[in-house]
């Protein structure tokens, strides 16, 4: 374990496994529910473990995964604090809790878009305004969905989402790397 992304991800694996064989221990009717999310975490891990070499595309791979396993623990910890009686059971907290999460997600992809080595000053630029956009749209699709009304929160987020990345299409497509034709005769 030597960043603190593989830390986090053990953590919160570590408390997705203790809270689940509680969870099943104190209501078996959740037991396969359980057991389900510790065999996806498992093999997560298991996966992970085959990209143990050190070159430098094993070790992108092992880090997308721990980073996918620690979303994954999130997710899963959404159902384990409900049925931990934690939080109100109720569908809006899961349906909320879930959308915020992936409203992160997106912003953590717009955070590592601009960081892929590119030789062109013009595609890192471009690079760097993409995963501001998607930080921003991410940022927007949970917010609306942590503080809009249910009814309204799926359409605006999605609609967040879509405008932003529109603008993006739009503004590359308009710029051009060519430069411009020479005027006059030939």
């Amino acid at each position: 374990m030597k960043t603190m992304t593989d830390k986090l991800a053990l953590v919160i694996s570590a408390w997705v496994v203790l809270a689940g064989g509680y969870v099943s221990y104190v209501n078996p009717e959740r037991r396969w529910q359980c057991v389900l999310g510790v065999a996806v975490l498992g093999t997560a891990w298991a996966i992970r473990h085959i990209f143990h070499d050190n070159t430098e595309a094993r070790k992108a791979a092992r880090h997308n995964i721990t980073r996918s396993i620690a979303y994954a623990g999130l997710l899963l910890s959404v159902g384990l604090f409900e049925a931990l009686g934690w939080v109100t059971a109720s569908g809006e907290f899961r349906v909320r809790a879930c959308q915020v999460l992936a409203g992160a997600f997106i912003m953590v992809i717009g955070n590592a878009i601009p960081k892929k080595a590119v030789v062109s000053p013009r595609c890192a630029a471009l690079l760097r305004a993409n995963g501001k956009a998607f930080v921003l749209g991410g940022l927007g699709y949970a917010l609306a969905w942590l503080f809009l009304p249910l009814a309204y929160a799926g359409k605006v987020a999605i609609s967040i989402l879509l405008l932003t990345f529109a603008y993006r299409i739009v503004s590359c497509s308009s710029r051009s790397d060519r430069s411009t034709p020479p005027t006059g005769p030939a």
